[in-house]
């Protein structure tokens, strides 16, 4: 095993790592802050798959201006966090977005394999 393979390896598992755990975070400020940190890490496999173009606005506008935005937004919506943490979807609601995530992500491997 070479290095670079290894350090491929090791930033395939660092970002599927930092991506499950922005989405299981509880806390919108942890979650933005992991968000910006996995656009960078995307910025990382973007330069090493040979597209600095593209990493470049990865890097800027995915981690950069959205990651602002979505401090300020989570910022303006603290104040609204306690009212609002009474207020849980039901089983019923998660398995219906779990399904059509589920048809989405189908849909979309379907029209890429065909």
């Amino acid at each position: 095993m070479t290095i670079a393979l290894a350090f491929d390896i090791g930033l395939a598992v660092l970002v599927l790592g930092l991506a499950s755990w922005t989405i299981a975070t509880r806390e919108a400020f942890a979650a933005v802050v992991g968000f910006v940190a996995y656009g960078l890490l995307l910025a990382l496999v973007w330069v090493r798959l040979a597209a600095p173009d593209v990493a470049l606005t990865e890097a800027a506008i995915g981690s950069g201006v959205t990651g602002g935005l979505l401090l300020g937004a989570c910022t303006r919506l603290r104040s609204t966090d306690a009212s609002a943490a009474g207020e849980k979807p039901g089983a019923t609601l998660r398995l219906a977005a779990a399904l059509l995530c589920t048809l989405v992500s189908a849909g979309l491997a379907a029209i890429v394999v065909l």
